[in-house]
């Protein structure tokens, strides 16, 4: 993606809780649209997952990420630090989260990727990094 491209990139994290039988259940999310960050150093933070589909006023969990963005090489690093207060989504009161990292150009699924599972917690530590190719020319 060309770095004047980005502009109209957005990062989408999704907080699922895992399920073998059926769909997995979304907790919640985040939305980082490109354009509203300084890529000029990196970014460490706590951010409140929001509701996916249906809009709920209960508390989701938050979520620590990390982005690194170096120009030189045009690589974008998503860091999934970790979890925590998440929404209970087992019978058994806890659930089994991951996480999975979309890049989006204009609402279209660039590119997408996954945390492992953590099972049964509503902490999990995840300490996973992903990079995107992003060449400087797109993030402009």
């Amino acid at each position: 993606i060309p770095f004047n491209d980005l502009a109209g990139q957005t990062l989408v994290l999704q907080v699922f809780d895992f399920d073998r039988f059926g769909k997995h259940d979304v907790i919640g999310e985040i939305k980082i649209p490109m354009n509203s960050i300084d890529l000029g150093q990196p970014i460490h933070e706590w951010k409140d997952l929001v509701g996916g589909e249906k809009e709920e006023q209960e508390k989701l969990g938050d979520i620590c990420i990390s982005l690194r963005y170096v120009p030189t090489s045009g690589k974008l690093t998503v860091c999934i630090m970790e979890a925590k207060n998440l929404k209970k989504m087992d019978v058994g009161g806890l659930s089994d989260p991951f996480v999975k990292v979309v890049l989006q150009h204009n609402g279209k699924r660039i590119k997408k990727k996954k945390t492992t599972v953590k099972q049964n917690t509503l902490n999990p530590y995840f300490n996973e990094s992903f990079s995107f190719e992003i060449p400087f020319a797109q993030i402009q």
